[in-house]
């Protein structure tokens, strides 16, 4: 994009914010973003627009759940289960903001599922999910979705924001 573009681009995406109580530049929050990182060797749209999501708050910490390599992406699962764990261990401190791809969430809370690990993320937190199911083939409604990822993250079933279709 060009910087005027750019410029418009997050205008509206801190207005978007701000109209969901999302935009506070002094609270500090962990992320845990369901992207590549974004890197010389990855110039992929959605690493760029997850990363800006990050400048509506102060950050105190930002993970990517998707690895960046010669072969494209991979999804760091054990990683990303860790750091749910540390990040609602300190959410009374860092709310936390779940961004991007469901399908990656969608795996990550299936094994929490599995292992009977339910986490408390609390009322300060939210899931901003964007994009499709290309590596994931479930058939939940948009509710029994958002109503899972309630029950397992513990964060209430309103602090769900989709961007796109949840389901295929």
């Amino acid at each position: 994009f060009d910087e005027d573009s750019f410029s418009r681009g997050l205008r509206m995406v801190t207005h978007t914010f701000k109209s969901h109580s999302l935009y506070n530049p002094s609270l500090a929050v962990n992320y845990l973003l369901f992207a590549d990182q974004p890197t010389e060797q990855n110039r992929k749209g959605t690493s760029y627009t997850d990363m800006n999501i990050t400048h509506m708050t102060a950050q105190h910490e930002i993970f990517y759940a998707l690895r960046w390599t010669a072969a494209g992406s991979t999804f760091a699962e054990a990683e990303t289960l860790l750091t749910l764990k540390r990040f609602s261990e300190q959410s009374h401190l860092y709310p936390v903001r779940i961004v991007g791809f469901p399908a990656f969430l969608y795996r990550a809370v299936k094994q929490m599922e599995a292992t009977k690990t339910q986490l408390s993320l609390g009322s300060q937190s939210f899931i901003l999910t964007g994009g499709g199911w290309k590596t994931e083939n479930q058939a939940l409604s948009k509710r029994e979705l958002i109503s899972y990822f309630s029950h397992w993250l513990g964060l209430p079933e309103s602090h769900w924001l989709a961007a796109s279709a949840p389901t295929r």
